[in-house]
């Protein structure tokens, strides 16, 4: 299947007429405060919580999974911790697959090793932070096979 990312720059060129009309729409499909569950006069369940909170990152996993996008967000999220004093994270999260400007795809094993690679730059530049420990974790509605697959390769990533 053929990559169908599209940046968000070039997206908002073609939207010159209204580019706060844009804005708003990119807001408020990545944004919880705009879900319907977040309207102040609705007493949301904790489902309905959860398909607005699952929605906002299905609408940034597009986000996420461009390797740019996840060098800079991990760096950020570092940043900030740091900055607030903060000088060891653990991680929960799977390892998505990535693109790159060129639309290669990294797998896992190569995903780990990035984020190993900028873990490191970061503690190179602000020897006061110890470090990130990952804990890999799956969807909660994965089937037995993809569970299967998934403690093989944590398995195999284990000593990473």
């Amino acid at each position: 299947m053929e990559n169908q990312t599209q940046r968000i720059t070039d997206m908002r060129k073609e939207h010159t007429k209204d580019v706060e009309a844009f804005d708003g729409w990119l807001d408020s499909i990545i944004n919880m405060k705009h879900k319907p569950s977040a309207r102040k006069d609705h007493s949301a369940t904790v489902d309905e919580l959860w398909v607005d909170f699952e929605s906002c990152f299905d609408a940034m996993k597009g986000f996420l999974h461009y390797k740019p996008f996840f060098e800079a967000y991990h760096w950020q999220l570092m940043q900030e911790f740091h900055g607030d004093g903060v000088y060891y994270l653990e991680l929960r999260m799977a390892l998505p697959k990535l693109f790159d400007t060129d639309g290669k795809e990294l797998g896992q094993p190569e995903v780990l090793s990035l984020l190993h690679r900028i873990v490191e730059e970061f503690r190179l530049q602000h020897p006061a932070f110890h470090g990130v420990k990952v804990i890999l974790a799956k969807h909660k509605n994965m089937n037995d096979q993809e569970l299967e697959n998934a403690l093989k390769l944590y398995d195999a990533l284990r000593y990473f």
